[in-house]
């Protein structure tokens, strides 16, 4: 097995893999009308956004598919120095970024949600104290709550919300978690180990009991749970997308 031929494998694999939902379709910016700007272009580059992290979490989904049936094809071959390039150039970046990417779109949603509330209802003014408010207050979840346009699509949005990378979700909970590692601990990588000690007390007799072991990340574990993220993060779009014509067909101050 060379690294070419291991390529070129995982991109006709890419390519045949389907996900759960072949038929999902992005929505596409709309049309600015003159009065309306400040909000419309707002809105534009949220959605453009979103747009680009949501597609990039499905494309990272199909990646790491393929990768694992490459890998199941050349199971004598995974011990040379070929599959430890492919692992460190190809397999960690896709799955460091799959990580990231329901929680990057969850705070999206959350800051354009309440940004695009301002706009709707002050116009250009709104739009001149969106700085002053976020200085304020770096919680994009109470400004969610505080500038929300209260509405069925508003509570839609918000359970959406909250079962994307939510804490009381076990698999969103575990990208928290991963997430947390990456970004402010250490997060293991997969095609080494770290070491790892785990120190506890044992509840019978008490004493204290030190665990040494290597700790690498399972990335094909991380594929189901990544994937149930993806379908989560795409409720959550078409429900701010929902809110957002809410707050058109509402009525939109000028400016």
């Amino acid at each position: 097995m060379n690294e070419f031929d291991c390529v070129s494998e995982y991109c006709r694999k890419r390519d045949e893999i389907v996900l759960s939902d072949p038929e999902f379709k992005l929505f596409s910016p709309q049309s600015t009308p003159i009065f309306y700007s400040v909000f419309y272009d707002s809105y534009n580059r949220y959605i453009l956004a979103l747009n680009h992290e949501i597609k990039m979490l499905r494309r990272h989904i199909r990646s790491l598919r393929a990768w694992t049936e490459v890998e199941q094809s050349h199971l004598d071959d995974l011990e040379g120095t070929v599959w430890g390039c492919i692992l460190s150039d190809y397999v960690e970046p896709t799955v460091r970024s799959a990580i990231d990417l329901p929680k990057e779109i969850k705070d999206k949603i959350y800051q354009a949600t309440w940004k695009l509330s301002i706009i709707a209802q002050s116009g250009a003014e709104g739009a001149m104290s969106i700085e002053e408010i976020a200085e304020k207050n770096t919680s994009n979840y109470k400004l969610f709550e505080a500038h929300g346009m209260k509405s069925p699509e508003l509570d839609c949005l918000r359970e959406c919300l909250d079962a994307l990378h939510g804490k009381e979700h076990i698999g969103a909970n575990l990208l928290e978690k991963l997430h947390g590692e990456k970004h402010h601990d250490i997060l293991s990588p997969i095609h080494m180990g770290y070491p790892y000690v785990r120190v506890k007390k044992d509840a019978s007799s008490g004493m204290i009991v030190v665990h040494h072991a290597e700790d690498r990340l399972d990335w094909h574990s991380l594929i189901p749970t990544i994937d149930a993220q993806r379908v989560l993060a795409q409720k959550a779009y078409v429900a701010f997308h929902d809110y957002a014509e809410k707050l058109i067909s509402s009525g939109l101050h000028f400016g």
